[in-house]
């Protein structure tokens, strides 16, 4: 994780790909930093993207539409910031946390 106040290089949003929560994270990733979200809802993710793309962030943040619980196992950590929908904590955590930096965090959107 980046000293404090540093904005994270490596976020992972899952199952919750929309929102202002969302488009800020996606705000704080800076130059070379990569976010990804994981969405099953293909209306959601093709709005997430466009959301991106509307905001200037699409060259940083990727959408991968598809059941979160496989595509968790697919996307390489480690990560500094993962944003998780509550109904996917419960049922990830041990996977989320593995995917975790030192000092990482998961918060709950």
């Amino acid at each position: 994780m980046p000293q404090t106040g540093q904005p994270p290089g490596r976020v992972l949003i899952v199952g919750a790909s929309r929102g202002s929560k969302v488009i800020d994270a996606a705000r704080a990733v800076p130059a070379g930093g990569l976010l990804i979200c994981l969405e099953g809802d293909r209306t959601a993710a093709a709005q997430a993207a466009a959301d991106f793309e509307r905001e200037g962030l699409a060259r940083h943040a990727s959408v991968m539409i598809g059941d979160p619980a496989l595509f968790v196992r697919k996307v390489s950590g480690p990560f500094d910031l993962i944003l998780v929908a509550p109904d996917w904590r419960g049922r990830l955590d041990a996977q989320l946390r593995a995917k975790l930096g030192a000092g990482g965090r998961i918060l709950d959107l």
